[in-house]
């Protein structure tokens, strides 16, 4: 029932996501923008009330080796 989705991944994944949102028929409805987690916030999430939910999937971490 989401009005508006955006959808996050690397740049890579990108048009994945949007391939499986038309596969799933909400295209309409969904848009994708690149988030690597604990790099800096795209602009549009920084808006005041941008969101409404945040919802994890499919997280995962990557910690590399430090010298």
């Amino acid at each position: 029932g989401a009005q508006r989705v955006t959808l996050s991944d690397l740049a890579p994944l990108l048009p994945l996501l949007l391939r499986n949102a038309a596969a799933n028929s909400v295209a309409d409805r969904c848009a994708a923008l690149e988030l690597e987690w604990g790099g800096a916030l795209p602009a549009m999430l920084l808006e005041p009330n941008s969101l409404d939910v945040i919802l994890g999937s499919d997280v995962t971490a990557f910690v590399q080796a430090r010298t």
